[in-house]
């Protein structure tokens, strides 16, 4: 079956190993590549991820994005601030989108959830929010910390939680989870600390789920947080700050709600409907192939 190969082949970020292995293939084979970007940028990340991000991209990354923008690749960022740090290339805009059929509302649990969705890794920042969590829970705070994900710093945030007796008692370790929207459906505020993103999927979740965003100041952050609007910001890496914002939610149900409600309206702009569309059309457009073709 001289025609049973594939005619593109997508790589879901620039720096997964999959990647190395597609773009390999890529070329090998003569098959367009389209590579989707997420990072807007790397200069918060703790100094040696940061070398060892700009070392990969600075090599394996400069390499898959020339093949992406060759032989009728193509590269898709999931924002404008994505597009703008990879340069002029080839570069398609389609934004995250969420599934708003499964990502709904739902009752909000009593004492308040402050969840965290995403891999436990340094630039995701989880360690801002135990630290934060635990000034809280020490404080006599009524409220559980719900952490949805697994990675690397799993036990390091374990041993910190274990560490303060206020918080432990207050702290549940999902590891990863296929269910996220039911987590979610109960939360009443999602931390997202990130010390870089692309449009921050977890947030649009969480938002068409009606919880309310709490967000590190970043670029991508902004673009799906409007500050006392729709969530809240917060100084990157500050986990005092953090601490300050989270209390005043939780002494101010009737806020955090107003801000969740208005950042579930701006969620559903962002359908998975509308980002699997957007792929789709970039995909064909790599593949060469005309509207109507077998």
């Amino acid at each position: 079956m001289a025609n049973a190969g594939p005619h593109v082949l997508h790589a879901n970020s620039l720096h997964f190993q999959t990647t190395v292995a597609a773009t390999w293939a890529a070329r090998r084979n003569g098959v367009p590549l389209v590579t989707t970007v997420h990072l807007a940028g790397i200069d918060l990340l703790p100094a040696h991820v940061r070398a060892a991000t700009g070392l990969w991209e600075r090599t394996v990354g400069r390499w898959v994005l020339a093949t992406s923008a060759e032989g009728g690749g193509r590269v898709r960022a999931v924002d404008q601030h994505v597009r703008t740090r990879i340069g002029d290339r080839r570069v398609h805009v389609v934004p995250n989108g969420v599934d708003l059929g499964v990502f709904v509302p739902g009752a909000e649990l009593d004492p308040p959830v402050i969840a965290f969705v995403g891999r436990l890794i340094a630039n995701k920042g989880p360690a801002v929010l135990v630290a934060a969590a635990r000034t809280l829970a020490e404080a006599d705070r009524s409220f559980r910390l719900l952490l949805v994900g697994d990675g690397p710093q799993r036990e390091e945030l374990e041993d910190a939680v274990a560490a303060s007796p206020a918080l432990a008692e207050r702290t549940t370790f999902t590891g990863f989870s296929s269910a996220v929207h039911e987590h979610l459906a109960g939360a009443a505020i999602l931390v997202r600390p990130s010390l870089t993103e692309g449009m921050p999927l977890a947030v649009l979740e969480a938002m068409a789920a009606d919880v309310c965003p709490v967000v590190s100041d970043i670029p991508a952050n902004r673009l799906v947080v409007d500050h006392d609007r729709t969530g809240l910001l917060f100084p990157v890496g500050d986990a005092d700050a953090l601490a300050a914002v989270l209390a005043t939610l939780l002494d101010d149900p009737e806020r955090r709600r107003t801000l969740a409600r208005t950042g579930h309206e701006v969620a559903q702009s962002f359908s998975w409907d509308a980002t699997a569309a957007g792929t789709a059309a970039v995909l064909v457009d790599a593949a060469g192939w005309m509207p109507g073709a077998a």
